[in-house]
């Protein structure tokens, strides 16, 4: 995020253009890694493993 403030304020918007590609991109694998955990964590073996490391 830093990127793309000093970008923009530098009037550089070849470079803030990438800064925001590189930053939807990384936001894309954040979601996606997300969702990906929620999956995992609904398995069964690892709630019992969470409910256990709780008490």
């Amino acid at each position: 995020l830093n990127e793309i403030k000093t970008y923009s304020l530098a009037g550089r918007l070849d470079l803030l253009q990438e800064a925001i590609d590189n930053f939807r991109e990384q936001a894309d694998i954040a979601i996606e890694l997300s969702k990906l955990l929620k999956h995992i964590s609904a398995c069964d073996q690892l709630q019992v493993s969470s409910e256990y490391h709780d008490l």
